[in-house]
């Protein structure tokens, strides 16, 4: 909950809510009757708002908002649609679902890399797709090729999507552009402002479960295709998945390298490993300590291709979709 303050008036809102498919705002105040709206005000002073004032103010006004999903819950949910949508029409298991796992992992790295402008020589994955259910293949396997050549990760070495039906691919593409649950046009996620804890949560959400379809149910009438149930199995408590928050990842990432670092001779960078990366936190959050103190050293160095060049970030997980 928040309030915009402009030339005409006072403005209350709350971004998580949706009113008649728009975002939720009560009426503007405007400066000429705003001694006569003194609970609005009085409703966003410290304490209030931490009371929880201004969402009662405005459910006593629109008692039935639509409530919107986190980002991360909204992005897992569709990915699981995807997923459910493809085993179900398998003919058989055949990976269908690890594969769907790997090829998520890519796509979100370079959803990521392209709303944050660092990798332009590669083609946005917009280019993949006429609308959610029309694959260009050609300009998929063109843009992980660049990103094989541009990113220099090992996660671009294995394209596979024979296995996966083209318009799942379509969907999931599509999905990691627009909102779904939001019914005006015009919106779209951008990953720049997405805080990397979000997406390793969604990420985290994603691998802990797997999916299994079920033997295909008796085959009635010929001219119906076959279809199969699906099995949604957690490993989230058997494989120990959990993602660090990164207030946390970022204190004892930090600790840790500024332990090393008064104890190192000038100029040593050290070698980090986390033996139970899951989706990298640690990792990441080491990384960026180690950019803000050696880019303080030398501005104009590339100190992130140096780290992961030199070896110096290193990371294993018993799970193979990590």
């Amino acid at each position: 909950m928040g309030v915009l303050v402009d030339s005409e008036g006072l403005t209350a809102f709350n971004s998580h809510w949706l009113i008649q498919d728009r975002w939720f705002a009560l009426p503007t105040v405007v400066w000429e009757q705003i001694d006569q709206q003194q609970s609005v005000l009085r409703a966003f002073s410290p304490e209030n708002m931490a009371d929880g004032e201004p969402d009662r103010l405005a459910l006593g006004r629109y008692p039935n908002p639509t409530l919107l999903q986190p980002v991360d819950d909204e992005l897992v949910d569709r990915l699981d649609a995807w997923r459910d949508e493809a085993l179900k029409s398998a003919l058989s298991h055949s990976g269908v679902d690890e594969h769907l796992q790997i090829l998520f992992a890519k796509l979100f790295v370079l959803r990521t890399i392209e709303d944050r402008g660092l990798a332009p020589q590669v083609t946005p994955l917009s280019a993949a797709t006429d609308g959610p259910t029309t694959l260009q293949v050609r300009n998929l396997l063109k843009t992980f090729r660049e990103a094989r050549q541009h990113i220099c990760s090992d996660l671009f070495d294995d394209v596979n999507i024979a296995e996966i039906p083209h318009y799942v691919i379509s969907g999931i593409i599509n999905d990691l552009y627009f909102p779904q649950k939001l019914s005006f046009t015009g919106a779209r996620y951008n990953f720049s402002w997405i805080d990397s804890d979000v997406l390793g949560l969604a990420y985290e959400k994603y691998l802990s479960t797997i999916l299994q379809p079920r033997p295909p149910t008796p085959q009635l009438d010929l001219f119906r295709e076959s279809y199969r149930d699906v099995a949604r199995i957690s490993v989230r408590r058997a494989g120990g998945v959990y993602y660090t928050p990164t207030y946390l990842t970022k204190y004892l990432a930090g600790k840790c390298i500024d332990n090393f670092l008064r104890s190192a001779p000038d100029g040593s960078i050290p070698k980090i490993i986390d033996l139970a990366c899951g989706s990298a936190s640690f990792l990441v959050a080491a990384v960026d300590t180690l950019l803000d103190k050696f880019k303080a050293r030398d501005p104009s160095k590339n100190w992130a291709r140096e780290f992961i060049d030199g070896g110096y970030i290193n990371g294993v997980d018993i799970d193979e979709r990590q």
